[in-house]
């Protein structure tokens, strides 16, 4: 036996809950690297006057939207460590973590081919790598409707839905 008996549903969501608070710190590392790919991309490019395009407000406020989600998803993720460190609750803080930084990581993926346009899609630049790995995690280990059924019963106390 492994656990304790009929506590085994329970420690395995407390394993589960700690796989999130890693997978949520891989996917703001990505999310940050691909932000870090589309500011310097923005810094270098210049087209017609020679002012390079990340002096426009059309590539900086997506730019900055994206690095305000991954910073949300790193702060709650590190409020989920916190919380498991001390070993009080944690899932709430670790779904959300996830749910967040799996968004955030994919958009700024995203992001980061729309500003280098079709340089997006060559292997040079990475942004396309960084965009399947991090739209994976939109599902796995965990999808967001999962993640939304547990926010919805644990933190709203709404009826189980499935």
């Amino acid at each position: 036996m492994i656990g304790t008996v009929d506590g085994g549903w329970a420690e395995l969501l407390d394993i589960l809950n700690c796989e999130r608070i890693v997978t949520t710190a891989g996917l703001v590392g990505t999310g940050a690297l691909a932000l870090k790919l589309a500011v310097d991309y923005a810094r270098e490019r210049k087209v017609f006057n020679g002012r390079p395009i990340g002096s426009y407000q059309g590539l900086q406020f997506p730019l900055a939207q994206q690095w305000a989600e991954l910073e949300a998803a790193r702060l709650l993720n590190l409020k989920a460590a916190s919380n498991f460190d001390r070993k009080l609750p944690f899932g709430s803080e670790s779904n959300a973590a996830k749910l967040i930084a799996s968004q955030a990581a994919s958009a700024a993926a995203e992001q980061s081919m729309q500003v280098m346009g079709g340089m997006g899609y060559s292997k040079e630049f990475h942004a396309e790598r960084l965009w399947r790995d991090a739209r994976l995690f939109r599902f796995a280990p965990v999808s967001e409707e999962m993640i939304l059924n547990y926010i919805s019963t644990v933190n709203l106390g709404l009826p189980r839905s499935y």
